[in-house]
């Protein structure tokens, strides 16, 4: 047999020890790293198109698939640079960022995976990473919510703390769902709870530090619950606490130069203590 396929023959099965997958590194709640992945995706594919549509008629639905990913994508860039201070287009920004990463989340990633076939190299070509975690996910423990507080928060603000678990008490699958990759969702309800509470979220799909609460009003009471999700894995809910805020935003009627009565927030500050 020829040693140059001999040779060919040894160093392909030795890389095909670990099989890559594609890396998606965001979730649909992350507007920027979205449209970066998008905007990489693109570039990568339009550039290496002779190795992921090798035929016209693959070539023809890849095309079609770019031009509908660079619309939703540009719509997404439009609604990032005009989302702040404005609510409207924030809830835009948001829908269409769920959009765009579902289709690099299906259409693209399914195309990559299949033509690598778990080459790394091949994978990096797409504009995607390449990952070799071939960890299985397990869902994630229950969250412990140590204590709700207010220090050093804005008036009607407060920040959920959760309980830290030792990395060393993981075991092998559980250390792979590392904290960057847990996001959290948040529920409230009127204190105290009951069996036919109706719970609504208050946030959905942060990270541990974004665990903020807000329009908290004074003197009402609350019971917070969290879940922890790591991807469609999600955990059981916590244990409810119970929170009375301190401060609460405020509205005072103001008259305008032209005589409208207009409404003005105002900030109770927050308590000490």
């Amino acid at each position: 047999m020829n040693p140059f396929y001999l040779h060919n023959l040894k160093t392909n099965t030795m890389a095909s020890t670990h099989t890559y997958k594609v890396a998606m590194h965001c979730t649909d709640k992350e507007p920027i790293e979205v449209n970066n992945l998008a905007t990489a995706v693109s570039a990568g594919l339009t550039a290496n198109s002779a190795t992921f549509a090798p035929t016209s008629t693959l070539l023809t639905t890849l095309n079609t698939n770019l031009a509908a990913l660079n619309t939703a994508n540009g719509k997404l860039s439009n609604y990032i640079a005009n989302a702040p201070g404005n609510h409207n287009t924030t809830t835009l920004r948001n829908s269409q960022t769920v959009i765009v990463y579902n289709m690099l989340n299906t259409t693209f990633r399914t195309l990559v995976d299949g033509i690598a076939a778990g080459v790394k190299a091949t994978i990096e070509l797409s504009g995607f990473d390449a990952t070799a975690d071939a960890v299985v996910h397990t869902i994630p423990d229950t969250p412990v919510i140590t204590k709700i507080s207010d220090k050093n928060k804005a008036a009607g603000t407060a920040k959920i703390l959760l309980k830290k678990h030792s990395k060393k008490a993981l075991g092998t699958a559980k250390a792979s769902t590392t904290k960057a990759r847990l996001r959290y969702t948040a529920q409230i309800t009127t204190a105290p709870e009951t069996a036919t509470s109706v719970w609504t979220n208050a946030l959905e799909g942060v990270s541990s530090r974004d665990l903020l609460l807000e329009g908290l009003v004074k003197g009402v009471e609350i019971a917070v619950r969290v879940r922890a999700e790591d991807g469609k894995l999600k955990s059981p809910w916590s244990a409810s606490v119970t929170y009375i805020s301190r401060t609460s935003a405020t509205i005072h009627p103001t008259t305008s130069p032209t005589g409208t009565t207009t409404t003005t927030p105002t900030n109770t500050p927050p308590a000490t203590g």
